[in-house]
């Protein structure tokens, strides 16, 4: 009798292994955990949470290897906080601007007003991240992106200094 089971079990189990092998399931769940694990600490809003979502953000990045569906699980997130990592995410991986617009564009961080941990608002870092890519670019910045960006934000978040 458990000779049959046994070989029922292990078609099973192949079956199991590649459909989370094809379809990520195990870094999806990761994924969706963390996420809800970053929204009970956000709910909380205990002094110095920011901190503790970013350890959280960053262990989530150490352990996926998928980085693009990290990425745009990121981007795609209902929190302001995940969205704005997701941002500082695909500007890390993705060098070519024009590339990294087209990707962010779907998003609509031009418009998004959701805070995030850095205590400033999407759009705001939206703005920044993309004065960031013209100076990694090389490009020349306009004199009102001189005025209104936040170099410390940009050096902070993006790694870019000017």
């Amino acid at each position: 009798m458990s000779k049959k089971y046994l070989l029922l079990f292990i078609p099973v189990l192949l079956i199991a292994m590649f459909v989370s092998m094809h379809f990520n399931l195990l870094e999806r769940l990761r994924i969706a955990y963390t996420f809800a694990e970053v929204a009970s600490v956000t709910a909380e809003g205990d002094m110095g949470w920011g901190e503790d979502v970013l350890a959280m953000i960053e262990g989530l990045k150490a352990d996926i290897d998928d980085k693009d569906l990290l990425m745009n699980q990121m981007l795609s997130s209902e929190d302001g906080t995940i969205a704005a990592e997701g941002m500082a995410l695909a500007f890390e991986r993705i060098q070519d601007r024009e590339q990294l617009l087209n990707i962010l564009a779907p998003y609509d961080f031009e418009n998004d007003k959701r805070w995030n941990y850095f205590v400033y608002t999407n759009d705001l870092l939206y703005r920044d991240l993309l004065v960031a890519a013209k100076i990694r670019a090389g490009m020349e910045l306009t004199e009102e992106e001189e005025i209104s960006s936040d170099m410390s934000i940009i050096y902070a978040v993006f790694g870019v200094d000017y």
